[in-house]
Parts: structure tokens; sequence; C-alpha cells
């Protein structure tokens, strides 16, 4: 979860850094054949490719989709490692993680089903109070790492260079410029 989602920060829980561990498991699952990393675009996943044989010692090759025929395998479930990101609708959780990982819904590309993460996600879209929903999104984000079905890699930061004499002027935790209270000063 970016920071500045419901105006707090998301701490949480990595596994620690272990490439001995990680090359491994890796190791052992792939039996010798290539990983197989799906994506539409961006230079995210060759860098990826680098730091996995690298630091893994496995072969990796990187599969460049059009964004249409992508996007269907995704729908459909059909990529089991792929490489996505993702900017939220509005600036709360839910666009993150009930849309990713709640099971019911559309977007959870990688099918992934926890029923105590549904329950969590489901009392925070009830709850009325900022503070406890804030509570339900943070342990429900923290079973969602600790089960291992995603690789947060990086959150964009923007930055915004302003002259003096613009006033008002104001990024939204999303990084949306806001225009209505803007002016000029003398």
């Amino acid at each position: 979860m970016p920071d500045g989602m419901l105006g707090r920060d998301w701490p949480a829980t990595l596994p620690p850094y272990d490439p001995a561990a990680a090359r491994a498991a890796v190791q052992s699952r792939l039996s010798g054949q290539p990983l197989l990393l799906y994506t539409a675009g961006s230079g995210v996943p060759v860098t990826l490719k680098e730091v996995y044989e690298r630091d893994l010692g496995i072969q990796v090759e990187v599969l460049l989709m059009e964004w249409p025929d992508y996007l269907q395998d995704l729908t459909d479930r059909r990529l089991p490692i792929f490489v996505l990101s993702w900017v939220a609708d509005y600036p709360d959780p839910a666009s993150f993680l009930t849309a990713l990982f709640h099971s019911a819904s559309p977007d959870n590309y990688l099918g992934y089903r926890n029923p105590e993460v549904d329950r969590l996600l489901d009392s925070a879209a009830q709850e009325r109070d900022e503070h406890a929903r804030a509570q339900l999104y943070a342990e429900a984000q923290q079973r969602i790492l600790d089960d291992f079905v995603v690789i947060p890699l990086y959150w964009d930061v923007s930055y915004l260079l302003v002259k003096p004499n613009v006033q008002g002027l104001e990024l939204t935790p999303l990084g949306i410029l806001g225009l209505e209270r803007v002016w000029i000063s003398g």
C-alpha cells in the first residue's frame, strides 16, 4: 500500500532477503527450464531478468505481449508470472487491496483466495471509523504479503517544480494535479 492512503503510512513486514534460500526454491521448481516472465511493456522486466539471473542463477525469458492480448490473458488468469503496474482509481486502500486480492474481484488476476483476507476487506468496506478501517486494511495487507502471492517492487514518486508566483497547486495522494485552487500571484 503506498504511503498517503487514508493520510497515513503503511508499514509491512516483508520476508528477510535470503538469495540462497530463494535460489534453492526457484531452481528446484524450474528443473532447468527458464522462468517465463510476461509483460506488456516498460523496462522493469528487463531489470528483473538481470536481477533474477544474477541473484537466483536462473535463466529468465521476458515475453512481451500486445496490451489487448495481455489483458485478456490476465483476465483469464493464464499468466503464471507477470509484471503489472496498478494505479488507484481513488485514494483508498480498497482501490489496491480489494481490487487486486479479494476473491470476488474481476481484477484479482492471480486467482488469489484467502477467506480471512476477504473477511478483513469486507469488514473494512463496512467500517465507518477511519482508524479501525486502516487497521483492517493493514492486517489484510500483511496477510497477503505473508501468503507470498505478490512481490511489490516500487511505488512511483511524483515531483512538482513550481514557480514562486504559482499558488495553491497540490498533488493528491494519487499524484494527480488538482487545479481547482491554483492562482498566479502578483
